[in-house]
């Protein structure tokens, strides 16, 4: 009695640990689910509140960094007095369009109309002559020609932030990718000169804010058309600044694509419509202002100028003289002006051939593939040298700025990407859905890495897409190319570097507070460290009294030697 009495206890007792292991194993499994399921709602919260738009915090952060983009473009905007650089060309083309004698450039007119703009506000008459740089202005209202790049820059910085949460990223992020474009120093001394890349950088940019703004509102209703309609325009304005901006309409095409394949659940009659919608609002500003632009153009050069002998006699034909006098050998009896349609076709074909046909060297270019990590020659604008000081501006780019952007962004992307598709291919083998997986996986920090990138992953390959197409293109370019042509692609990869923070920063906080904590201050010592490279270059970017040796101090990379 007592043997069975022990087996009965002894079954009685595997079955109850056989009981508790099962409801330890179900404990678990209801324990990992809770976890994952409050990690994804977690995530959703963040994502929801990153879609509610500006509140008063984004406001608080757009005007403080419109002040800082004022301050920093603005500051000794009058130094040098002298003509700095392409000052030299643009200055002349202001001056054609003051005069109305004809000039060839290689690029759009936007840019130097905006320009002619602002020195005829601004007081400039066009007497001037830009002979040679380093050439003494004569009188103030050469600050009027800088005054409009310099806003544009200065615009450049909040937009970004503002851009950044068009894209539903954190205030943080956006916070970072203000940060880099306001102590970059290459796009400050682009800005505060008598040149159009300004132009091209906050049309570049208003293009890509307006593209993921209007994708934030309901289709085909009144703010999603004006978001649009004002993405179009923005479009149109970079594309007439300079023809490089076509990477942008590229980039907005691809995006829309995107958006579109997103948008599944539809019928085919409201696809056609969605497409078509957004074919016309986007691509008729293009073609409508595009050629308006030229049209002006043509307009303010009426007389013969020194762009006369790169055009055909039939173009030659609708100029005249100052005194309204034509020149007998261009005509012959009978023969009518062409119209302008027919001259804006020869002159966009004529300047294409020119910038083709550029192929002088030049010391300071550089090849696109030395650009990402800022291993390119840093261009020299001005200088003036005596004895053992002397003051120096050189476009280069903030060395953390360039470097963190590429390296991060690119090996945390190409992470995220390949993680994600090894989860996609491992539910296909086991054939359940990619929901099922992240539901049923113990491993809760893979889980939130898939979700938190999936949030993410369209918004991140737009950008990056972005980014190679504003990039890779300068490949294919036969004549000399300058660090300042990475410019357009330097804010997608910003804008990309960004993204990738707030995927990193959502995973980290879901998973782990001390890893949290850790990677937080490690983006203050970010901060820290854009603003103190940025610093450290600062006699470089707007003249600064240097001596001899703090000079040759900051030539840090070998590259950069050759251009002392």
């Amino acid at each position: 009695m007592g043997i069975n009495n022990d087996e009965e206890k002894s079954s009685v007792l595997r079955k109850r640990r056989g009981v508790n292991n099962n409801e330890e194993e179900i404990l678990n499994e209801v324990e990992v689910k809770e976890n994952i399921r409050k990690a994804i709602e977690k995530e959703e919260i963040i994502i929801e509140n990153n879609k509610k738009g500006i509140n008063k915090l984004d406001i608080i952060f757009v005007l403080l960094f419109l002040i800082l983009g004022i301050f920093s473009r603005f500051y000794v905007i009058w130094h040098p007095n002298e003509v700095v650089f392409d000052e030299q060309h643009f200055g002349n083309f202001v001056n054609g369009y003051l005069d109305g004698s004809y000039f060839l450039d290689i690029h759009p007119p936007l840019g130097k109309l905006l320009l002619a703009l602002s020195g005829y506000i601004g007081g400039y008459n066009g007497q001037y002559k830009f002979d040679e740089q380093g050439q003494l202005y004569t009188d103030n209202t050469y600050l009027s020609l800088r005054f409009l790049p310099a806003l544009c820059g200065a615009l450049l910085v909040p937009l970004m932030y503002l851009t950044a949460r068009a894209m539903k990223l954190s205030p943080t992020a956006a916070s970072i990718a203000a940060w880099m474009v306001l102590c970059e120093n290459s796009i400050i001394t682009e800005s505060r000169l008598i040149l159009c890349d300004s132009f091209l950088l906050f049309f570049d940019l208003l293009s890509v804010m307006a593209s993921f703004q209007a994708n934030n509102e309901k289709v085909l209703s009144k703010k999603w058309i004006g978001w649009m309609l004002f993405c179009g325009i923005s479009m149109a304005n970079a594309v007439s600044v300079k023809f490089t901006a076509l990477g942008i309409v590229g980039f907005v095409g691809i995006h829309q694509i995107f958006v579109l394949i997103q948008k599944h659940d539809r019928s085919f009659s409201e696809f056609i419509k969605d497409f078509f919608s957004r074919g016309i609002l986007l691509l008729l500003p293009i073609f409508v202002l595009f050629l308006g632009y030229f049209i002006i153009h043509l307009w303010m050069l009426p007389y013969y100028g020194d762009g006369n002998g790169f055009m055909t006699k039939p173009f030659k034909r609708s100029l005249t003289f100052q005194n309204g006098t034509v020149n007998p050998k261009y005509w012959k009896h009978g023969e009518d002006i062409p119209n302008v349609f027919s001259r804006i076709y020869e002159l966009v074909v004529t300047m294409h051939a020119v910038n083709i046909g550029l192929t002088a060297t030049h010391p300071f270019s550089s090849f696109w593939y030395q650009w990402p990590l800022d291993q390119c020659r840093a261009v020299l604008y001005w200088q003036n040298v005596k004895n053992d000081y002397g003051q120096w501006i050189y476009l280069v780019g903030n060395p953390v700025t360039w470097i963190s952007t590429i390296s991060f962004s690119t090996i945390s992307y190409t992470w995220c990407v390949l993680f994600s598709t090894s989860m996609i291919i491992s539910t296909i083998l086991r054939g359940i859905s990619i929901k099922d997986l992240v539901l049923s996986n113990k491993n809760i920090f893979s889980c939130v890495i898939y979700v938190s990138f999936s949030k993410y992953f369209l918004v991140s390959s737009a950008v990056f897409i972005g980014y190679l197409g504003n990039w890779l293109p300068y490949y294919l370019i036969p004549r000399c190319t300058w660090n300042y042509h990475y410019l357009p692609a330097l804010l997608f990869i910003i804008l990309l570097f960004a993204t990738m923070v707030d995927v990193i920063m959502n995973v980290i906080s879901s998973y782990d507070k001390i890893l949290s904590f850790l990677f937080k201050i490690l983006l203050v010592v970010l901060f820290v460290a854009i603003a103190s490279s940025f610093l450290y270059f600062t006699p470089w970017t707007y003249g600064l009294p240097l001596s001899k040796d703090q000079h040759q101090e900051r030539l840090r990379f070998e590259s950069w030697k050759h251009t002392s």
